[in-house]
C-alpha cells in the first residue's frame, strides 16, 4: 500500500498509527536483540561441544594418565538362564522302554557333563527373537510376545546367539570356515545346547520316561500320559497351538516346558548312537557336517512319546516348521554353580 506524504502529514491521526506502528515492529523484530540470541545459541552449543570432546579425551587417554576411566556398561541379560552344575547320567532310553526307538535312542549309555552351563528358563520368546533380530518369521501364528517363537531354522537360532552375544559384549561361539561353522565351547557367548547338555538339563538327575513321571498310555498314534499333563504341552491338552511359556510346572531343576509346547534345535549333527559303549563319554557334541541337525522335547503338536526326555527327532538345517524354535545355552565357569542336586528315581518304568 502506498501512502500519499502529503496526505499523511495532513492527517495527524493517520501520522500517529503509522509511528505506533513503526514502534511496534521495532520492539517485536529488533536486528540488535536477534543477533544478541543468535550468538548466545552459537555459545551454548560450542560449550555442550567442547564438553563431550573433553570426556572422549578423558576416556581415552585417563588410563594412560593413571585417572579413573568410565568402563563399557552392556545392557541387562535379555534372556534368564539357569546354572546347570557339571555332572553324570545316563543318556538314552532303557531297555525296558516300549516306545523306544531302538535305532535311534539305544543302547543308554554315561555321559560326563564337565564343562557347567547355564541354559535358558524358558524357549526363546517371540519378543525376545524381535528384539535381537527385528522381526518374527511367524507373523501368521496365533498368540502374543510371550509364546514361543516358531518357524525358526538351525540357522536362524545360531544367528540369533551370535547377535545377542555381542549386544551383551560377549565373545561369539559361532563362526564359519571353509569346512563349514564351528562352534567355541570356550566362549562365554550365547549358543545352542548340545544334545547331551539339553537330554541331561531336561532330565534334571530323574531317570524316569519324563522328569515329571514314567506313566504313558501306550506307544501308539494317539497316546497321551497323566505324568506329562503338569508339565507340558503336547497334542492331548494343547488345542492345538503352542502356548505362553512357563505356564506348566517346570522340571526339578527349574526349567519350564523341557517338555512339549514346542520342538527345541539342538547344535549336533544327527547321528545313531554307537552299538556298546567301553566307557563313558566326556561332553559329546557331534559338530560334522552330517545333513541333519537334531530337535529335542517335542512339541504341542506330537503325542505322549515325542516328549519323553530320550527321544530325538531330526531335520535339514534350513528347513523349519510351525513348532520348531530353540533355547539358548552358555559355558560358565566352574565358581558359577553349585551342586548337582540329587537324582530323583521313580518306583516304575513302563515295559
Amino acid at each position: 500500500m502506498v501512502v500519499d506524504k502529503l496526505i499523511v502529514e495532513d492527517d495527524p491521526e493517520l501520522m500517529r498509527w503509522i509511528s505506533d506502528g513503526r514502534r511496534s515492529v521495532r520492539q517485536t523484530y529488533n536486528p540488535v536483540n536477534v543477533t544478541r540470541r543468535y550468538v548466545w545459541v552459537v555459545g551454548v552449543l560450542g560449550a555442550l561441544s567442547l564438553v563431550a570432546l573433553t570426556l572422549q579425551l578423558f576416556r581415552t587417554t585417563g588410563a594412560r594418565a593413571g585417572l579413573p576411566v568410565i568402563p563399557f556398561q552392556p545392557p541387562p541379560p535379555l534372556v534368564e538362564l539357569v546354572p546347570v552344575p557339571a555332572g553324570t547320567f545316563e543318556m538314552g532310553a532303557v531297555n525296558t522302554d516300549a516306545c523306544a526307538n531302538r535305532d535311534e535312542e539305544t543302547p543308554q549309555h554315561t555321559v560326563l557333563i564337565t564343562r557347567p552351563f547355564a541354559i535358558g528358563r524358558t524357549e526363546i520368546t517371540r519378543g525376545e527373537y524381535i528384539e535381537i533380530m527385528g522381526d518374527r518369521p511367524d507373523p501368521d501364528l496365533p498368540g502374543g510376545h510371550d509364546h514361543p517363537v516358531a518357524f525358526i531354522t538351525w540357522f536362524d537360532a545360531l544367528e540369533f546367539c551370535n547377535r545377542l552375544s555381542q549386544r551383551e559384549g560377549l565373545r561369539l561361539c559361532y563362526r564359519r570356515t571353509a569346512e563349514g561353522i564351528v562352534c567355541d565351547f570356550t566362549a562365554d557367548g550365547y549358543r545352542l545346547p548340545t544334545e547331551a547338555e539339553w537330554e541331561y538339563a531336561c532330565r534334571a538327575g530323574t531317570v524316569g520316561l519324563f522328569s515329571s513321571g514314567t506313566h504313558i498310555g501306550g506307544c501308539g498314534p494317539d497316546n497321551t500320559s497323566s505324568d506329562l499333563e503338569s508339565v507340558a504341552w503336547y497334542g492331548a491338552n494343547s488345542g492345538g497351538a503352542a502356548h505362553p511359556v512357563g505356564q506348566k510346572a517346570p522340571n526339578p531343576w527349574g526349567l519350564f516346558d523341557m517338555h512339549g509346547n514346542i520342538w527345541e534345535w539342538c547344535w549336533d549333527s544327527y547321528n545313531y548312537y554307537e552299538e556298546a559303549y567301553d566307557a563313558p563319554i566326556s561332553d559329546p557334541a557331534n559338530s560334522g557336517s552330517g545333513s541333519f541337525r537334531v530337535l529335542r522335547g517335542g512339541s504341542w503338536f506330537g503325542i505322549a512319546a515325542d516328549c519323553r526326555s530320550a527321544a530325538r527327532f531330526a531335520n535339514v538345517p534350513d528347513q523349519t516348521d510351525e513348532d520348531f524354535g530353540f533355547r539358548i545355552a552358555r559355558t560358565l565357569p566352574q565358581a558359577e554353580t553349585g551342586p548337582a542336586p540329587a537324582a530323583l528315581e521313580f518306583d516304575t518304568i513302563p515295559q
